[in-house]
Formats: structure tokens, sequence, C-alpha cells
């Protein structure tokens, strides 16, 4: 997908999360070219020297202040660096999607 084509989408997803207008002047995205380097194909990520376990904890919390929830394999620490966390992870950040509107009348 061509750089601009995919801004307008996240702005686009912005807009609709946030609840107000995001224009792709708001925001500059990076993006690697992994997928086409022949020495990446199936990696994980690791974790570097020095990594506090908290770090993982840190990654995972939520931004109560613009109800944005975080999920990736890097959130967890349990599983970190693999699928399973990527999978596991997205299902915590759903139950605290959940539960946080349970308390604000939604369902």
């Amino acid at each position: 997908m061509p750089e601009a084509e995919l801004k307008d989408l996240i702005a686009q997803r912005l807009t609709m999360f946030m609840n107000s207008t995001v224009t792709t002047d708001n925001f500059d995205i990076y993006r690697s070219s992994w997928r086409s380097n022949p020495n990446i194909g199936g990696a994980y990520s690791f974790t570097g020297v020095e990594t506090d376990l908290s770090s993982w904890a840190d990654m995972a919390k939520p931004l109560s202040d613009r109800s944005w929830f975080f999920a990736g394999e890097h959130t967890i620490n349990t599983y970190r660096g693999t699928t399973h966390g990527a999978l596991f992870s997205g299902q915590r950040a759903a139950k605290e999607i959940f539960e946080s509107k349970k308390g604000k009348g939604k369902k």
C-alpha cells in the first residue's frame, strides 16, 4: 500500500476511535521494509540487554485519558516475542476495553 494511502486509512481509523477529526497533517508515520528483507522472514522480536520485566507491563498500560488500549507480543511478559503473546495480549486488551465500558453504561 502506498504511504499516502496508508496515512489516509490511519487518519480515518483514528477519527473513528477518537471521536474527533484527525487529518493526515496531524501525524507522521514511519515504517520499515522488513517484508522485503531476506534476512527477516519469520523472525520474532527479542529482549534487549538489561531489559526489566516491568517493561512489558509498562507497554501494556492503557492510556485512560484517551481510552487507548495496547496489545501485541511486546506487551506480555509470559509469551514475549511470540505469536502466542500477540494473541493472548489481544484477549487481555479486549477484556480491558469491555471492563472500561461497563462503568460507563455501555455493553
